[in-house]
């Protein structure tokens, strides 16, 4: 599109839609690459493109994808903490086995019940997780609040969620 005898090119436009992804608002995006390529873009233009090129359904799936990601990473922590104790566990085992360590019977009756607890910690954690989620979307269902707002609240839940920012 030409404005002002500029042509903004298929570059511009995808830099514009990585910002509008990340949660930046067309005045801001307009700014900054006004700023960086001394152009003279309005939000306006912005809001035309991300209207035009469907930038919302992508941002929502980025959101869900986000969400669904982090849910991931916390579960297999968990999982990647519970195998590593598993791996110690089945080493102790060995070690006594082939009589290369001496151990008390309570040490590994601890070290047994450790894993059954951190397994049961994992289910109950997954189950938060979940049920966190589910109140929060279902808490966004019932507000009478528009939806940038809504996407406001649920980028800024993540970025917290995954320590992009300090609260």
């Amino acid at each position: 599109m030409v404005k002002g005898g500029r042509s903004y090119s298929t570059e511009d436009k995808q830099e514009a839609m990585g910002l509008y992804l990340r949660g930046h608002e067309g005045t801001e995006i307009a700014r900054k690459l006004n700023d960086r390529y001394d152009y003279s873009l309005t939000a306006q233009t912005i809001k035309r493109w991300a209207r035009l090129g469907g930038w919302d359904e992508y941002r929502n799936q980025v959101e869900i994808d986000l969400i669904e990601h982090t849910r991931k990473t916390v579960v297999n922590d968990m999982s990647k903490n519970m195998h590593e104790l598993e791996e110690a566990r089945q080493e102790f085992l060995t070690s006594l086995r082939e009589g290369r360590s001496e151990v008390r019977g309570h040490e590994f009756v601890k070290m047994t019940e450790m894993l059954g607890k951190l397994q049961d910690i994992e289910a109950d954690k997954k189950d938060m997780v979940l049920h966190i989620n589910k109140c929060i979307n279902d808490a966004l269902a019932e507000m009478d609040l528009d939806k940038q707002l809504k996407q406001k609240f649920l980028r800024l839940y993540i970025s917290k969620l995954r320590g992009d920012i300090d609260g």
